[in-house]
């Protein structure tokens, strides 16, 4: 019993570990996936779809492997296979919201990239944490103790020296190139350096972001939760399957004219595919089983990763605001959990 706990315990390191790795990585490949000229180069909205469709397709194959299960051993427990899968529309309906919320972020995250860096995006989008935090407080009616209050204050600090830091330096010395096919090398060989950045659409941007990104994570908890006893696997074809139809729409409205589906991918952006698929199926655990207050540590912990690995790879040259408001975060982040 004691070898299965430690094994168990260290499974959840691993996924929360795994989970940290792809959030922080996002909006570097997103970067990665840009032209000479500093532009995305795909459509997001194709991105997303193949994401949400990865999902579907990944459960799909779950599903159909517990329903072999429960033919050949021939159990009476057909929980969280087809036959359980609910076909009146009410119970489609609540996950319909959470697609639409996720859907629009998704496509924002890549948009937002045009008037922000990396790092300054990851830091300011900790914003996430006060805001889900006070939406808890209002759709779940969970107090928030004074330490967590002290940890807000903390948090909105972060905030503002970011903020102040990157609106100062609205200019790049230059960027990474991310050629199609190119390596890594080759890419940041073709740059001097990058300075910090943040026009003021891009920090509105960012504050919709962090709103939309907090109610729809309250959201899904609630529904997750509400139908405790349905696998997670049903409710998640559920909300991706509505995710695919609503980012179809989206490709539809935002394609260019004479453009294929796959215009402008690289190995980047499947590597965005593939990273947003997996980290999508596990959020949605720790959503059900846990609950958003890891969730946000996953997110702050992302923070780190993304710094690191835009300093190494882009050469960001950080000022000392930005390293108080970093230095500031932690903190923040430990009050929080604190309390």
């Amino acid at each position: 019993m004691v070898g299965f706990v430690q094994s168990d315990r260290l499974c959840l390191v691993g996924v929360f570990l795994l989970s940290v790795a792809i959030y922080g990585s996002h909006v570097v490949l997103i970067n990665l996936s840009k032209d000479k000229h500093g532009q995305v180069t795909f459509n997001s909205a194709s991105v997303v779809l193949m994401t949400e469709f990865s999902k579907v397709a990944y459960l799909t194959e779950v599903l159909w492997t517990q329903e072999k299960a429960v033919v050949s051993l021939r159990r009476k427990d057909s929980s969280g296979t087809w036959s359980q899968l609910p076909v009146d529309v009410i119970s489609w309906l609540p996950f319909c919201v959470p697609a639409v919320l996720y859907s629009f972020n998704n496509n924002l995250v890549v948009y937002i990239q045009h008037y922000t860096d990396p790092a300054t995006f990851q830091v300011l989008s900790n914003m996430r944490v006060p805001v889900t935090a006070l939406l808890y407080r209002l759709l779940i009616k969970r107090k928030i103790s004074r330490r967590r209050q002290a940890a807000l204050l903390l948090l909105t600090i972060v905030g503002v020296c970011c903020s102040y830091s990157a609106i100062q330096t609205k200019t790049r010395e230059g960027d990474l190139v991310g050629k199609d096919g190119a390596d890594v090398g080759d890419a940041i060989s073709q740059r001097e350096s990058m300075q910090q950045h943040l026009s003021v659409v891009g920090l509105l941007l960012i504050l919709v972001y962090c709103f939309i990104s907090g109610l729809a994570g309250v959201y899904t908890e609630l529904i997750m939760k509400k139908r405790v006893k349905t696998s997670i696997h049903l409710q998640n074809i559920q909300l991706y399957t509505f995710g695919m139809a609503f980012n179809l729409l989206g490709y539809w409205t935002t394609a260019e004219t004479g453009a294929s589906f796959f215009s402008g991918y690289s190995k980047w952006t499947i590597l965005i595919i593939v990273t947003q698929a997996a980290n999508g199926v596990i959020v949605s655990f720790v959503l059900k089983y846990s609950g958003n207050l890891v969730r946000l540590l996953i997110l702050s912990c992302a923070t780190v990763v993304t710094t690191f690995v835009s300093h190494i790879l882009f050469g960001l040259s950080l000022n000392l605001s930005f390293y108080c408001g970093l230095l500031l975060l932690f903190p923040a982040l430990f009050l929080f959990e604190l309390g």
